[in-house]
């Protein structure tokens, strides 16, 4: 949980997440350092600097932090949604109707059921923190509006600098620390395995190419259900690894093959 209060205008930010998705909260922490906050400023659980006064009351000292926010962000993953502190965090903000935004752990299924039954607006925009384009727009978006509303005098130029760099960290997560959901958008059947589009990429590291796509290579000795899956079906997985960019092979252009852990994919 993060608080952030600006001192010019009395505005305050707090951070709602659960603790297993610390790498995406330490780097939107970051961001947020990068333009202008300082430590002394933030109560981030997550984090070595950002800790809970020594002899604060826990839950009384972030509830009040909820109740004198006045922006909160939410970093949703599917372990948030199995988090009563989380959910009553949510409901919390719900009841003092604070502004608010949302950031989405890559994979995250955003028609999962506990979203969908959420007190937030699931029609709001979002972030998905994946480092991607889509990624880079909305993080430009959220840092110019925010220190807009925290009166940070930061150049535009230092802003979209320190976007870059939060991209970057983002791509360079641990795939495999994390569980996919995605949509399968095209599929190419081969007599041993199949190829499955899916429509989100897996941070890798690099910087992302062109119209780049990243496809399962599914083998049906490995994994039986491959062939059950059809264009449209929804699948969860855990990654095992990422190949190296091809610009042209198997008849297509600009992507990677995605290898999963075999009991780990399921049709959704």
């Amino acid at each position: 949980m993060v608080v952030i209060r600006g001192a010019l205008n009395n505005q305050s930010l707090f951070l709602s997440h659960n603790s297993v998705d610390k790498q995406y909260g330490n780097v939107l922490r970051n961001l947020i350092v990068s333009i202008g906050v300082t430590n002394s400023d933030i109560v981030y659980t997550s984090h070595e600097k950002n800790k809970i006064p020594v002899g604060e009351n826990i839950y009384d000292y972030l509830g009040n932090g909820i109740e004198k926010s006045n922006i909160i962000l939410f970093l949703l993953s599917e372990e948030y949604f199995k988090s009563v502190v989380c959910l009553n965090e949510m409901g919390a903000s719900w009841v003092t109707k604070n502004e608010y935004y949302l950031f989405f752990v890559p994979g995250f299924d955003r028609n999962s059921r506990e979203f969908m039954d959420s007190c937030i607006n699931q029609k709001k925009m979002g972030i998905t923190l994946n480092g991607d384009n889509n990624c880079r727009q909305g993080l430009r978006e959220f840092v110019k509006e925010l220190s807009s509303k925290m009166k940070l005098d930061v150049p535009e130029t230092t802003l979209y600098d320190e976007v870059e760099s939060c991209c970057d960290s983002l791509r360079k997560s641990n795939p495999s620390s994390s569980t996919y959901v995605a949509t399968i958008t095209d599929v190419i059947k081969y007599t041993d395995y199949i190829f499955c589009k899916i429509d989100i990429l897996i941070p890798i590291g690099e910087i992302f190419h062109e119209d780049e796509s990243h496809w399962l290579q599914l083998y049906y000795n490995f994994i039986p259900i491959a062939q059950e899956i059809n264009i449209g079906e929804r699948v969860k997985f855990k990654v095992k690894s990422v190949t190296n960019f091809e610009t042209e092979k198997y008849g297509n252009h600009n992507f990677r093959n995605v290898y999963v852990y075999p009991d780990s994919i399921n049709i959704i």
